[in-house]
């Protein structure tokens, strides 16, 4: 989705036409993975643990089910954030070689 709406940002910028739509869903997008860690985040409170040296393991990192490919994948701004709150990111997925 990410490369989707790029492309349809870039084509409305070049015909001139305002997409306040598109650029919503694109900041949406953007703020996810930390609404996500912020979830993984208050789970751990909840039991008296913090992010700080934790692994937490991530399931899959393919762009989509069943596949290798890493461009553009989620899981990567996901990572970002744990290693920016002081957690291990640990990973696993069959379609993606270490």
């Amino acid at each position: 989705m990410p490369n989707d709406l790029t492309i349809l940002q870039q084509t409305g910028d070049k015909l001139g036409i305002d997409t306040p739509l598109l650029d919503g869903t694109a900041k949406l997008l953007k703020q996810l993975p930390g609404v996500l860690v912020d979830k993984v985040e208050q789970k751990l409170n909840n039991l008296d643990l913090t992010l700080n040296k934790i692994e937490v393991l991530i399931i899959g990192l393919g762009f989509k089910i069943g596949s290798h490919d890493l461009t553009e994948t989620p899981a990567r701004y996901v990572i970002s954030e744990l290693i920016d709150r002081g957690a291990i990111p640990i990973f696993f997925d069959s379609c993606v070689e270490k």
